[in-house]
């Protein structure tokens, strides 16, 4: 059970955030207090919302009541009852998230009975209700085809929101958007020219729309032209200029941009001079508290040049950015205290700061701390913590550390190798589970999908599966990591003939992402592996559909309607859908795929 309540622990990846004409500000009220974390009050708004046939707002509010209903007990059975009927209520109106939601509770059974037959009812409405919807704001988009509309358009298909995915199509309505001003097509399809997403790739047309997009005041674009010039991408290199583009980004709130230039004006040996505009901006930024430009403020104070020479500044400014946890700034701070620079010599204070940035990463800082227990400054002498941070330092490529690390392996016992050992791994293993942050529980999650596929690949399906599994138990929020955990569990149960429980887990994968061709190809299988064999290939029609150049679902069909010609005969529905189909279905092409 709790790997099918999963999904509703993390409504995001249900919840729909554009809502029909019905009631839309109230519906828009909804979804903003959902994205800040009041999912009472979006219940709430969603409610209103469908009180005027919002079927979006009707779908949310039965997946936020299940969201919040209990798991278990007597007091779930009313909100799952109130939940299960707003989304019906919005399935039987024709809302194909809704059906495709729907679905998935009558798999696992969530609110009623399990019922495979009725789940299967409900996944091809949505199929064809999904192809209505699709078709229809094509439509609407082609009859008044302004910029907004074919940007939107574009991102549907390239993204696979609510459509299945095609790229060519999503560059031609991004590149009307772009053509008629919009500023977020101009930089898509920059990025689409550069990378050759649905068109051929052209350097020269990608770097002229960056330009436009940029000059439009766009900070991404700006940030990417900064980085051409940087790197002589396509133009010649050009240092002003990207500074110039760094900083119009940074203006805008782009870190990323800000730290680049930081990077680039903090290299004592190589940084261009530094203009007084360009300071000023600086100054702006670090009195703003953006710990970069602190940072860079106190690595120009303790130089002569652009500034006046200033220890007592630079510590100043070390310091701000070091207690926002900026381990360079942290780094220099140690330093500082345990040379005595700018502030009095102490050099339990300097170890301190020297500990932070090392346990945030800072080579050179892990580095010192070696040096600092090998001499027993501020501390303790400790070769064993000296030769464990060199280790640190070492695996980093911190230049020197291996050199110690060989000579303390020259005088430590066994023991105490294997001690520094251990506490190496007992750190790293104590910095992954700190307070099990999303981050962490997401890379986790990344390498069970990944030792799943290893798995499958020396036909262990047993241990795949429980892989996956492990990934679903981790609970992490995101759409991409959910889906491929329940479709490869679904892939891996069906390779082990468990089809009843690949089959709930397939629905559960389609109900995340249904643009998707994989989780309607194992659907397929698992279909098949039940025995019904109509709905088989339906699914196996809906994977090639999502995917027309991939021939596996397509080997599948064939080889299905070879072996029960009849089927098409037996099902109208089954027989138009492979009269539909753009291009015949292939005979033997790859072998059985995820």
């Amino acid at each position: 059970m709790k790997e099918s309540r999963g999904l509703f622990r993390f409504p995001a990846l249900l919840v729909r955030r554009c809502g029909n004409v019905a009631d839309a500000a109230v519906f828009a009220n909804g979804v903003a207090a959902f994205e800040r974390g009041d999912c009472v009050q979006a219940v709430n708004w969603f409610r209103e919302a469908a009180r005027s046939d919002n079927l979006d707002a009707e779908h949310n509010l039965g997946v936020l009541l299940l969201a919040s209903a209990p798991l278990g007990g007597d007091d779930s059975l009313p909100a799952e009852q109130r939940a299960v009927t707003s989304i019906c209520r919005a399935a039987s109106e024709g809302h194909a998230r809704a059906q495709f939601t729907l679905a998935f509770l009558y798999a696992f059974g969530i609110g009623m009975d399990p019922d495979a037959m009725e789940a299967m009812r409900w996944y091809r409405s949505a199929v064809a209700q999904r192809a209505r919807d699709q078709s229809e704001r094509i439509r609407r988009v082609t009859d008044h085809p302004d910029a907004h509309a074919c940007f939107d358009l574009g991102c549907a298909y390239l993204e696979g929101e609510d459509f299945v995915v095609d790229e060519a199509q999503g560059a031609q309505w991004i590149r009307r958007a772009a053509e008629q001003g919009n500023v977020n097509a101009q930089k898509s399809l920059s990025r689409i020219l550069w990378t050759g997403q649905g068109v051929d790739a052209d350097e020269s047309e990608a770097l002229e729309w960056c330009r436009k997009a940029a000059a439009n005041g766009d900070a991404d674009a700006q940030y990417g032209l900064g980085g051409v010039y940087y790197n002589g991408t396509g133009v010649r290199k050009n240092k002003k200029q990207a500074l110039r583009w760094w900083r119009e980004a940074a203006t805008r709130g782009h870190e990323d941009a800000l730290r680049n230039m930081v990077t680039v004006f903090a290299d004592a040996e190589h940084a261009p001079t530094i203009t007084a505009e360009m300071l000023e901006f600086f100054r702006k930024a670090a009195d703003e508290g953006r710990c970069d430009a602190q940072f860079l403020l106190g690595c120009l104070h303790s130089r002569a040049g652009a500034v006046a020479a200033d220890d007592r500044a630079a510590v100043d400014w070390w310091r701000r950015a070091a207690e926002q946890g900026h381990s360079p700034a942290q780094f220099c701070l140690a330093m500082a205290y345990l040379q005595g620079t700018g502030v009095a010599r102490d050099d339990e204070e300097g170890v301190v700061w020297l500990g932070k940035a090392a346990s945030s990463g800072h080579s050179t800082a892990q580095y010192w701390l070696g040096v600092v227990y090998l001499n027993g400054r501020g501390v303790t002498e400790n070769p064993v913590e000296a030769y464990m941070w060199m280790l640190r330092a070492a695996a980093q490529g911190e230049e020197g550390a291996n050199e110690v690390c060989r000579q303390l392996a020259d005088v430590l016992t066994e023991a105490e190798l294997a001690a520094a050992h251990e506490q190496d791994d007992a750190r790293q293993q104590q910095s992954k589970n700190a307070g099990n942050r999303p981050d962490d529980l997401a890379t986790r999650a990344k390498w069970s999908l990944i030792a799943g596929g290893q798995r499958e690949e020396r036909g262990d399906w047993k241990g795949a599966a429980e892989q996956y599994r492990s990934a679903l138990a981790l609970d992490v929020c995101d759409r991409d990591i959910r889906y491929f955990s329940h479709n490869n569990l679904g892939y891996s149960l069906n390779a082990s003939r468990e089809h009843a429980e690949a089959f709930r887990h397939c629905l559960a994968a389609i109900a995340i992402g249904d643009v998707r061709y994989n989780a309607h190809k194992n659907l397929a299988l698992a279909c098949q592996g039940l025995g019904m064999l109509e709905d088989a290939a339906l699914c196996f029609v809906n994977a090639i559909v999502r995917s027309p150049k991939d021939p596996r679902a397509g080997r599948h069909l064939h080889e299905l309607l070879e072996s029960h010609p009849d089927l098409p005969a037996r099902s109208p529905e089954l027989a138009a859908a492979i009269d539909a189909l753009c291009e015949p279905v292939n005979g033997p092409g790859n072998v059985l795929g995820r």
